[in-house]
C-alpha cells in the first residue's frame, strides 16, 4: 500500500477508535484480491468550509424546534423521579422529599418488563438459487448469538423507558476494538441532534438528511485521535490535557460523517459501515459486498405515536399522565393534612400567656402532665384537642379513580397489585394480565419487534465489513446442547433475508403457556420434547428421555434398575414357602392335613403389594 494511502487509512482508524472503533478492511470482501483503495473508499470530499456552515445552520434550526421538546422531556424525567409539581405552600418546608404518591414510575417500570418480556428471534431465508439452509442456520445462530451476547432484551428495554421520558428512543451500532466484535449502545436522546423536517420510520430509520451526536472527551485522547487538530485543542482545553471537551459526530446522506470542535473540523470520512467498490493492485475492479440495499448512518430510532411531522413523538403515554398525576398528588396530600389536623389540633385557654400555652401543647403532644399555674382556670377546658371533621367518602373515591386512570394509560391497568387485589379467582387475576399484555403485545411491542428487526439486519451488515477473519459463537441446539459455530465474510453468499419471527416478543403468560402444554399431553396432542420446553425444563431431551423410560417401568416393559440402578429387588418366593424362609410350608401342630397354613395376602396390604412387584420383575426383560 503507499505510504500515502497508508496514512489515511491510520488516521480513519485511529478517528473511529474513539466511539464507532474502526477495524481494518481487508481483501477479505474479495479474497485473494489485494488491498482496496483505503483513500478512495474512506475520504469525504466535502469542503471544511461547507461542513461548518452546515454544521451551524443545523444547529440553529434544531435549537428553535427543540426548545419546547426539553421543557416536556425534563418535566416527564422529573415525574418519573419523583420530583413533581408542588401544589401547596407547604410543600415548599422540604424540596428534596415533597409527598407524591409516584403512579408514573410504578407503571412505567410496571410496563417495561411486560414490554420487553420475551427475546426477539430471528429467522433467516436464504435464496435457494444461491445458498442453502446450512447457511441460514449458520447466520441464525451467529444473530442470536449476537443478541445474546449484547444483551439485546436490555437494550430494548433501556430504548423503551427513553422513548417513553423522552419521546424517542435511540440505539447505536459500532464496532469494538477490544472485543473484536459488534456492540451496541442505548444513547441518551438529549445528547440527539435532528433535521427538524425528518420524522422516524415504522423501522426505526430516521428519514431526515442529517443527524447530530454531542459527546465528550478529554483534550488529550483528542490530541491522540486528531494529531493535525493539536494546537486547537489544546488552545480550547486551555492548556491542560485532562480538561474535557464536548465535540460533535455528525452523519449526512447516511454516506458522509465527521468530527468538529466549535468552528473546526477534526476528521472527515465515507460511512465505515459500507464496503465500496474499488480497485485491487493490478487495477482490476472489485465490487464492494453488502447486506443492506445502501448505506446506514448507525443509529436507530424507536417512535410510536409519531404524526411523521417532527423527528420527535407527538406525545408518550408518561406525558398523558401527568395532569392526572398532579390530582393524585393533590388528594394524597389532602387526606395527609386531615390525619394531621386529626391528631394535632388544638386549642388553648386564653387566660394562659403564650409561653405557658406552647408549653401546654407540647406536653399534650407528647402526653405528658400539664400544670396550671392559675387557680382560676378551669383544668378540663384549658387544652383541648380540637378533632378535625372526616374526609368525604368522595374524596378516597377520586384518589382510586384517578390512579386506575395513570394506569389505564400506561397500559398496566390489570398488572398493578391494585387491580390484581379486586379479582377473587385465580384465573380472574390471569385474564385481567392477560388484556394489558394483549393492549401492550399489539401495540408498543410491535414497533419494538421492528427496530429489533432492523437492529438484527444491522448487525448481518457489520458482518459483511468486519468478519475479514472467522468469528466463533456459541449456539444452542435442538435439545439444549451448546454448539460452537464460526462465521467469516466470505461465507456470506447470495441473498440473505433476515427479520423477526411475527410475534416473538408478544407477552405471553407463562403459567397459561404451561396450563396449555399439560392439556395438551393428556389429550395426546403434543410430543414429550415440546412439553419439557413448555414446562422450561433445563434439558427438555432429557426430561422427555426420562419420561419415556418411566413409562416403560411402569407398564412392565422396562426393569426399574433401568432408571433407578442401585434399585434391590426383593427375592423371589417358593411357591408353598414360609414368606422369609423360602422353605416349604409346614402345618402347625393340630392343624389338619392338606389344609392352607399361609393363605393369599389381603388386598392392598404390604406383602400383597410385595408378591406383585416379584412377579413384575419376574416377567420383565432385563435387557
Amino acid at each position: 500500500m503507499p505510504a500515502q494511502a497508508t496514512g489515511a487509512y491510520n488516521a480513519v482508524k485511529s478517528a473511529l477508535s474513539i466511539f464507532s472503533p474502526f477495524n481494518k478492511l481487508s481483501g477479505g470482501i474479495a479474497e485473494g484480491q489485494g488491498t482496496p483503495d483505503v483513500i478512495a473508499q474512506y475520504r469525504s470530499e466535502m469542503d471544511d468550509t461547507e461542513l461548518i456552515a452546515l454544521k451551524n445552520q443545523w444547529k440553529r434550526d434544531y435549537a428553535q424546534y427543540y426548545s419546547p421538546i426539553e421543557k416536556v422531556q425534563q418535566t416527564n424525567y422529573d415525574y418519573w423521579l419523583g420530583k413533581q409539581t408542588k401544589q401547596t405552600i407547604e410543600d415548599m418546608l422540604d424540596a428534596n422529599r415533597t409527598l407524591v404518591d409516584n403512579e408514573v414510575f410504578i407503571g412505567t417500570e410496571t410496563f417495561l418488563p411486560i414490554a420487553t418480556r420475551a427475546n426477539p428471534e430471528p429467522v433467516v431465508a436464504i435464496d435457494q438459487a444461491t445458498g442453502d439452509q446450512t447457511l441460514a442456520d449458520l447466520v441464525r445462530n451467529s444473530l442470536a448469538y449476537q443478541a445474546d451476547r449484547q444483551k439485546l432484551r436490555m437494550l430494548l428495554k433501556g430504548c423503551t423507558r427513553d422513548w417513553d421520558l423522552f419521546k424517542v428512543g435511540v440505539l447505536k451500532l459500532r464496532w469494538d476494538n477490544v472485543e473484536n466484535d459488534i456492540a451496541t449502545e442505548v444513547i441518551n436522546p438529549r445528547r440527539m441532534i435532528f433535521d427538524k423536517d425528518g420524522y422516524v420510520r415504522e423501522g426505526g430509520i430516521f428519514t431526515g438528511d442529517y443527524i447530530g451526536e454531542v459527546l465528550t472527551i478529554q483534550a488529550g485522547t483528542l490530541m491522540e485521535l486528531f494529531p493535525k487538530s493539536k494546537d486547537v485543542i489544546m488552545s480550547k482545553a486551555g492548556g491542560k490535557k485532562g480538561t474535557k471537551l464536548q465535540i460533535e459526530e455528525w452523519w449526512y446522506k447516511n454516506k458522509d460523517y465527521f468530527f468538529t470542535l466549535d468552528d473546526h473540523v477534526l476528521g472527515k470520512f465515507k460511512n465505515h459501515l459500507w464496503n465500496y467498490d474499488g480497485k485491487d493492485a493490478t487495477g482490476a475492479p472489485i465490487q464492494g459486498k453488502n447486506h443492506l440495499s445502501q448505506p446506514m448512518a448507525p443509529y436507530i430510532f424507536l417512535s410510536v405515536y409519531s404524526t411523521r411531522t417532527q423527528p420527535h413523538d407527538d406525545t408518550t403515554p408518561v406525558q398523558q399522565a401527568l395532569a392526572v398525576q398532579d390530582l393524585i398528588n393533590r388528594r394524597f396530600r389532602q387526606i395527609d393534612k386531615n390525619a394531621e389536623s386529626t391528631n394535632n389540633g388544638i386549642v388553648v385557654n386564653g387566660n394562659l400567656n403564650s409561653e405557658q400555652a406552647a408549653l401546654a401543647a407540647e406536653a399534650v403532644r407528647k402526653g405528658g402532665a400539664i400544670r396550671i399555674p392559675d387557680k382560676n382556670v378551669d383544668v378540663r377546658t384549658a387544652v383541648m384537642r380540637l378533632p378535625a371533621p372526616p374526609l368525604a367518602a368522595t374524596v378516597y373515591e377520586n384518589l382510586r379513580d384517578a390512579r386506575n386512570i395513570v394506569s389505564q394509560l400506561l397500559g398496566v391497568s390489570g398488572s398493578t397489585p391494585e387491580s390484581i387485589q379486586e379479582e377473587e379467582s385465580v384465573r380472574g387475576k390471569i385474564l385481567v394480565n392477560q388484556l394489558d399484555a394483549s393492549r401492550i403485545g399489539g401495540g408498543v411491542t410491535e414497533f419494538i419487534e421492528q427496530i429489533a428487526d432492523t437492529w438484527y439486519n444491522c448487525v448481518l451488515q457489520i458482518m459483511y465489513v468486519y468478519y475479514d477473519v472467522p468469528h466463533f459463537a456459541k449456539a444452542i441446539g435442538d435439545y439444549g446442547a451448546q454448539e460452537l459455530i464460526q462465521l467469516k465474510n466470505t461465507d456470506l453468499v447470495g441473498k440473505i433475508m433476515v427479520t423477526v419471527k411475527e410475534g416473538s416478543m408478544v407477552p405471553k403468560d407463562p403459567l397459561t403457556l404451561r396450563n396449555q402444554a399439560v392439556d395438551l399431553w393428556s389429550a395426546n396432542g403434543i410430543d414429550p420434547i415440546s412439553l419439557g420446553k413448555a414446562l422450561e425444563m433445563p434439558d427438555p431431551y432429557e426430561y422427555a428421555k426420562n419420561l419415556l423410560m418411566w413409562k416403560m417401568i411402569s407398564e412392565g416393559l422396562l426393569a426399574p434398575q433401568a432408571m433407578f440402578p442401585d434399585f434391590q429387588s426383593p427375592p423371589a418366593q417358593i411357591p408353598g414357602a414360609v414368606p422369609g424362609t423360602g422353605g416349604p410350608a409346614v402345618n402347625a401342630p393340630g392343624t389338619p392335613p392338606g389344609a392352607v397354613q399361609n393363605p393369599s395376602p389381603t388386598p392392598g396390604s404390604n406383602q400383597a403389594v410385595a408378591s406383585q412387584g416379584t412377579q413384575l420383575l419376574q416377567s420383565v426383560p432385563t435387557k
